[in-house]
């Protein structure tokens, strides 16, 4: 696996994992929140927000085919105006024809990564997808291409420097719509090849779906000490802290261990 391909699989386990994470308000029969449910209401205060308002107008939730390369949308599940460095977004059903299945098959072949034989998922029939947020310079809601400024994302990140090494840890929570309710869990170690660098990789994943939308939260951790060690989690429990970007404003060290 080459640093395209893993990119690649960070984008796709984000998707993947676009499955969850709580503000909201769907019970257990025991009224305790169910972990990852999310009432569709996104509201967002971009950091250095102010520095986008005159560029960005118009903001869209928009649902993409599968691949990384997919240029068309495939539905828009909400749209605002941009305004004082933030946005509001209600998000609507995608419709049933725009899902594709969850199964572990689809996110194999296209990783590279491993055949998640070590995973359990409650319903193999579940089919969901996910959302891209993106931001237009046009107020209209004509989302001509040519208007298109960026996406932004709802996450942090942090890098280190030490006597014995280096490491970053990135987190990005994203949108996710199930037709059904499921449960995804387990935990798979693998080595990759990345850039002729041995990467010993464990993915876990503990997710918990209501039908409907759901928040994910993607946590990538990746160490140099002696070698390269990665850990990337997709949970249903929130992470503190963190905040909405524009992509040009995020950083993100993970490149750096690939170069």
């Amino acid at each position: 696996m080459n640093a395209k391909n893993m990119k690649k699989l960070i984008c796709y386990a984000t998707i993947f994992g676009a499955m969850i994470v709580a503000f909201a308000s769907c019970k257990k029969d025991n009224d305790e929140p169910v972990p990852g449910a999310f009432n569709g209401q996104i509201v967002a205060v971009v950091e250095n927000g102010e520095n986008w308002n005159d560029s960005i107008k118009r903001v869209r939730a928009a649902v993409y085919g599968v691949g990384i390369f997919v240029q068309t949308p495939l539905q828009t599940v909400a749209s605002s105006p941009f305004t004082n460095g933030g946005f509001s977004l209600t998000l609507s059903p995608i419709n049933p024809e725009h899902l594709m299945p969850l199964n572990f098959e689809n996110f194999a072949d296209f990783a590279d990564f491993a055949d998640f034989e070590n995973f359990q998922i409650s319903d193999t029939n579940v089919r969901g997808n996910g959302i891209v947020i993106e931001g237009f310079s046009s107020a209209s809601g004509d989302f001509n291409d040519l208007d298109h400024k960026g996406n932004f994302i709802f996450g942090k990140s942090n890098f280190s420097i030490t006597l014995v090494g280096i490491s970053a840890t990135v987190v990005q929570a994203t949108y996710l719509y199930v037709d059904r309710s499921v449960t995804i869990t387990g935990a798979q170690t693998e080595s990759v090849t990345i850039n002729d660098a041995t990467v010993n990789t464990e993915m876990t994943m503990d997710l918990s779906l209501n039908q409907g939308w759901n928040i994910v939260y993607v946590t990538i951790e990746i160490s140099r000490m002696a070698a390269i060690t990665s850990k990337i989690s997709i949970s249903s429990k929130p992470v503190d802290d963190l905040k909405w970007y524009h992509e040009t404003d995020f950083i993100n060290p993970l490149s750096i261990f690939f170069q």
